[in-house]
């Protein structure tokens, strides 16, 4: 049971959704090729959000996609791409613990895309929004 105070909560909660975001734009931005797109799409569909973050760039292969969400699985990421292999693991992870879900929606030699489906933040009367 949730003992801390409305705001609190929502402090925490918001806190953990821009790690999850900054998580997501990062690998956008570290993976993505030079001069290549990085896209950024939400919407709202009842009580969810889905924010989609996508980029041309480094696809992740067939075979590493089961494992991306692994501790310390860096992908074939390789040395000239810095991290440690924890970034989509926490993020999974925070989104599981409040109730969402982080995917991987595709990724090939020329896009790849994840999408988080969070849900809606109950406003200060109860109703989603």
């Amino acid at each position: 049971k949730n003992r801390l105070p409305g705001g609190a909560a929502n402090r925490r909660r918001k806190k953990y959704t821009g790690l999850i975001v900054q998580n997501l734009l990062d690998n956008a931005r570290k993976y993505n090729r030079r001069g290549g797109t990085i896209r950024i799409s939400a919407q709202t569909s009842g009580n969810q959000v889905e924010l989609r973050v996508a980029n041309t760039g480094r696809g992740i292969s067939v075979e590493s996609q089961p494992d991306i969400f692994e501790r310390f699985h860096r992908a074939g990421a390789g040395e000239d791409v810095p991290g440690h292999g924890l970034g989509l693991n926490l993020a999974r992870e925070l989104m599981r613990l409040h109730g969402g879900e982080l995917s991987l929606v595709r990724s090939d030699a020329e896009w790849t895309e994840f999408r988080a489906l969070f849900a809606a933040a109950a406003s200060a009367n109860g109703a989603h929004g």
